[in-house]
């Protein structure tokens, strides 16, 4: 996050919109004065959505990053407040929690205005190009995976 100023500009403008109203959580992994693994929250309702998990890599063998995801669903086991731990991604190592799988889908809604329909014309333009090299008929559709435990 550091080497980039789109994304400190991103979880800064999170922690100002979610922050005062008590939806942010930053959870960490210590032992002793060293910070092992973190994740970046947010709350809404009844789900905790986690935005960003790290941890140090040098501690990988460890699992550091699946240790504070543990110890995360153990706090909320039985909880009342939160009752579904979003994971947002579907990293492949999130397999190993055999969670729900939601799939979603990517929509685009241009205006009616000059600027948006060249926009949209590009964007139709990237689609066929694509179907084209790939050499098949079939029209993609754009889908990801979101983990929910």
């Amino acid at each position: 996050i550091l080497q980039s100023p789109e994304a400190i500009q991103f979880y800064e403008h999170l922690i100002e919109q979610f922050g005062p109203h008590g939806q942010c959580g930053i959870h960490l992994l210590k032992q002793e004065n060293n910070i092992l693994a973190g994740q970046f929250a947010l709350y809404q309702g009844a789900v905790c959505s986690l935005m960003k998990i790290g941890y140090d890599e040098s501690f990988s063998k460890l699992a550091p990053g699946n240790m504070l995801l543990e110890a995360l669903m153990k706090r909320h086991q039985g909880d009342d407040e939160i009752q579904e731990i979003n994971l947002i991604s579907g990293m492949d190592w999130h397999r190993n929690w055999r969670p729900s799988v939601m799939p979603i889908s990517n929509y685009f809604q241009f205006n009616f205005n000059s600027r948006s329909l060249l926009a949209y014309s590009l964007y139709q333009g990237k689609k066929w190009t694509e179907t084209l090299v790939r050499g098949t008929g079939d029209e993609p559709v754009e889908t990801e995976r979101v983990y929910s435990l």
